[in-house]
């Protein structure tokens, strides 16, 4: 087999050999080391294989140095076996005699060294106490940290009571650990086969050659499900989503995002995903071109590659349907939790608020000209900075989620058939403030869109990939780029400002986060208890909106309507 010289391929099934160097095969009897792997996986079997060739090396070793000369190689074989088929075999006995009463539990620390007693379950404190779910991806993690050695406990009380009192610091014993730690997964995993009913289960690296030839004494082995490829993962999972109420803009996004795993890494089988794996796509995700160069780079040639917040928001989503994975039994780990990168972008790259001069020159009287005779140029705006509302949110509004609330008059954002909301606190009602309507008459405009015969405030904002607010994005980046300002200041900017301002005057935190639509779950009180705020009290907030600039001219658009 290609990279591994000790699998050889018999009749559909993989074997371990070894072969014996040539002074060692009179005192052994034998010119190799051959055992049956019982399985075809080549995964499953490289992984057995490695830490029979660890045992194997350490063994020659020990007989060149005749500190084992006495034992055969069988017998040494048995010695590391026949730890863990104890244990299972102890396992087996006590679920067959306290059905529904007994559960495996081992004590497994995810740092420091193992005790000798990991099994010894008497006198152990209940919060020491780990499923074999729970357990193995620690010893995995030891295993991929090179923290085998933390086994040394467990492996040193082993090797004495088979007779043999080697120091803890010698070399052998971490190998002999790095062997023990893959009889501890290959034990996890016959619990947790068990854990589903079958009592009986043993790994086929426990069984010895006898049964193994023997059909009579063959324990029944589980049939393997079917492999799972990438591409079902992610069908699988989406389709979950939309039942739970994925909005069409999520389902959009959220799977182009996950089609990325595939793209860069292929339609690979779930059980060959691992680490290594996860660590191998973020560097090419990291490389990847993003798909709008910058001017700069068209004119240099040098591609720029996609953001550190895309990736990071790429890698989440992927973590997140691992997370499902996970609980269904379909993977051991969730390989890309934790995965995101560091955030080092200067602050003077970063999305930020407008000042308060940026203000007046965005709104100025290049804002009436820019305008021109399209509404919607004109309002989403001034929407946007005094009701900090999501550039989709104002976008997609009907001329109906303009109405009154408690006697006051609010715009009103909330998800139907032809609207969307980012999250559930998404849907609010958010109080207008005095200046859009006493000054500039915004009702006035909303009442004649309604005798127009229109559904939507703004039915000339064509949808593109599902979204109201292309072309509002385009639009206002061109108009912001004409003035000279930073391009870190986009359309958001005016919902920072809206947060800010609030903020400044005395506006408590959690009334922000409702007039914005964030999420309140992470406050009981607030979530659970208290939930809705009337308007008449959000109003006052509201009033106290004040951007420090002269807006007055704003009166002369031909948007706002006289009388």
């Amino acid at each position: 087999m290609a990279g591994l010289s000790y699998l050889v391929h018999r009749g559909g099934t993989l074997h371990f050999r070894a072969a014996i160097p040539f002074d060692l095969r009179p005192r052994l009897g034998r010119t190799e080391f051959r055992i049956s792997l019982g399985t075809g996986r080549l995964r499953e079997a490289r992984d057995k294989a490695l830490a029979l060739a660890v045992f194997v090396r350490r063994l020659i070793r020990e007989l060149r140095k005749g500190a084992m000369a006495d034992l055969t190689s069988d017998e040494i074989f048995e010695m590391a076996r026949q730890e863990f088929k104890r244990i299972l075999e102890e396992d087996r006995k006590s679920r067959m005699r306290f059905p529904g009463e007994y559960e495996f539990k081992a004590r497994v620390p995810v740092k420091g060294p193992l005790d000798a007693n990991w099994r010894e379950l008497t006198e152990l404190d209940p919060w020491d106490h780990l499923t074999a779910k729970e357990a193995e991806p620690i010893i995995r993690g030891k295993l991929r940290n090179g923290q085998w050695p933390d086994l040394k406990k467990p492996v040193l009380d082993l090797l004495k009571r088979n007779g043999y009192d080697i120091l803890s610091d010698d070399p052998l014993v971490n190998e002999i650990c790095h062997v023990y730690a893959q009889g501890m997964i290959e034990a996890f995993t016959a619990i947790r086969e068990r854990e589903h009913g079958l009592v009986d289960y043993l790994p086929v690296v426990f069984h010895d050659d006898q049964s193994l030839s023997d059909p009579t004494k063959q324990i029944e082995q589980v049939k393997k499900p079917e492999k799972r490829l990438l591409s079902g993962l992610v069908n699988e999972y989406c389709g979950e989503k939309r039942q739970h109420g994925w909005t069409a803009r999520s389902d959009r996004t959220i799977t182009e995002r996950l089609n990325h795993l595939i793209e860069l890494m292929g339609d690979v089988q779930l059980e060959t995903i691992n680490y290594d794996f996860a660590f191998r796509f973020r560097k090419k995700l990291m490389e990847k071109p993003r798909k709008k160069q910058s001017a700069e780079s068209k004119s240099s040639g040098l591609l720029e590659s996609i953001a550190p917040g895309t990736v990071n928001n790429i890698i989440t989503d992927i973590a997140a349907m691992f997370k499902y994975a996970k609980k269904r039994d379909w993977i051991a780990n969730n390989y890309f939790s934790e995965m995101t990168l560091r955030d080092t972008t200067p602050a003077h790259k970063k999305r930020q608020a407008f000042t308060k001069e940026e203000i007046a020159l965005l709104l100025g009287p290049r804002f009436l000209d820019a305008c021109g005779k399209i509404p919607w140029r004109f309002w989403v705006p001034l929407l946007g900075l005094f009701t900090g509302a999501r550039l989709d949110e104002i976008a997609q509004a009907h001329v109906d989620d303009v109405r009154e609330v408690d006697g006051i008059w609010c715009l009103v954002i909330e998800s139907s058939d032809t609207k969307s909301v980012k999250t559930i606190s998404g849907n609010r009602s958010i109080p207008l403030h005095p200046f859009l309507i006493e000054e500039l008459n915004f009702l006035g405009f909303v009442e004649a869109q309604r005798a127009n015969g229109e559904l939507e405030l703004f039915p000339a904002l064509k949808r593109v990939q599902g979204r109201k607010g292309h072309y509002l994005t385009k639009w206002f980046g061109d108009y912001r780029d004409a003035l000279g300002i930073q391009k870190t200041r986009t359309f958001h900017s005016l919902r920072k400002n809206f947060s800010k301002c609030l903020a400044v005057n005395d506006v408590p935190a959690n009334m922000i986060k409702r007039l914005d639509g964030h999420s309140l779950a992470s406050d009981v009180t607030e979530y659970h208890y208290i939930q809705e705020i009337p308007v008449t009290k959000l109003v006052e907030y509201i009033a106290r909106l004040d951007f420090g600039v002269d807006l007055s001219h704003l009166k002369e658009s031909r948007f706002v309507l006289k009388g």
